[in-house]
């Protein structure tokens, strides 16, 4: 990843840090910003974000080769739509190359989407970016449902996609099935999907079965949304496994 060389650079870098996340690949990109977000927060929990993409626009290809090897020795990839496209895709090469799954949240979801970012083991999309890759709109949970064949047509393996307090609906190549929600009290949705990411490459990448990795996820979501914030918001294994064990 990259940051710019203003004063968001080493907090962002030192947050990284203070989770255990090594940071030896993150590059500071002199005369630019680092990445931006403003969200604004509606009393329901939903959100709208203003997205100054900054130094993020700047992870390339000469990033990536030197983090090859990481790549290459990683048990699941994750990748998202806020750095360049061609990067993204080139990693998921890498990844296919070296037998490591890929998973893709696309996040956010761009026009025209490339078909060869589809190609990957699993993409988990909230409805509105399903509906974006469809080119229709998904209005219910039965518009998703009969989708995913439509979906996986497109090149993913398998597809997760969110539906809010809805739960989720999983497509495993066969059959679908749908992942319960899980009751919290909204306050801001900001980090839910990023949380939902994690925790189902978390899990995928300990070798649980897709349908545990996707009730972690869902947890794990729940209760990002449950705060406030985003960084701030995200949960810890411990949070994730007493609200499984919960409901």
């Amino acid at each position: 990843g990259c940051v710019g060389d203003d004063s968001f650079a080493e907090e962002l870098v030192q947050n990284l840090k203070a989770e255990g996340i090594d940071t030896r690949h993150v590059t500071r990109k002199p005369n630019t910003t680092s990445g931006v977000a403003v969200v604004m927060v509606e009393s329901s929990g939903e959100n709208a974000i203003l997205v100054v993409p900054g130094a993020n626009a700047l992870v390339g290809l000469t990033e990536l080769e030197q983090a090859r090897q990481v790549i290459c020795d990683s048990d699941v990839l994750l990748m998202q739509l806020e750095v360049p496209v061609e990067t993204v895709i080139a990693a998921a090469a890498i990844a296919r190359e070296a037998g490591v799954p890929v998973i893709l949240d696309p996040a956010p979801a761009p026009a025209g989407f490339p078909p060869e970012l589809l190609n990957v083991d699993l993409i988990c999309p909230n409805q509105t970016e399903a509906a974006a890759l469809l080119g229709k709109p998904l209005s219910s949970l039965e518009d998703v449902i009969a989708a995913m064949p439509t979906l996986a047509e497109q090149g993913p393996r398998r597809i997760l996609v969110t539906m809010a307090d809805q739960g989720a609906v999983l497509f495993d190549g066969e059959s679908v099935q749908i992942i319960p929600p899980f009751t919290i009290q909204a306050i801001d949705s900001t980090a839910a999907g990023d949380a939902f990411a994690a925790g189902l490459a978390v899990k995928l990448a300990e070798q649980a079965t897709l349908w545990e990795a996707a009730l972690f996820a869902s947890a794990a979501g729940a209760i990002a949304a449950s705060g406030a914030g985003a960084q701030t918001a995200m949960p810890n294994r411990e949070q994730i496994e007493t609200l499984i064990t919960k409901q």
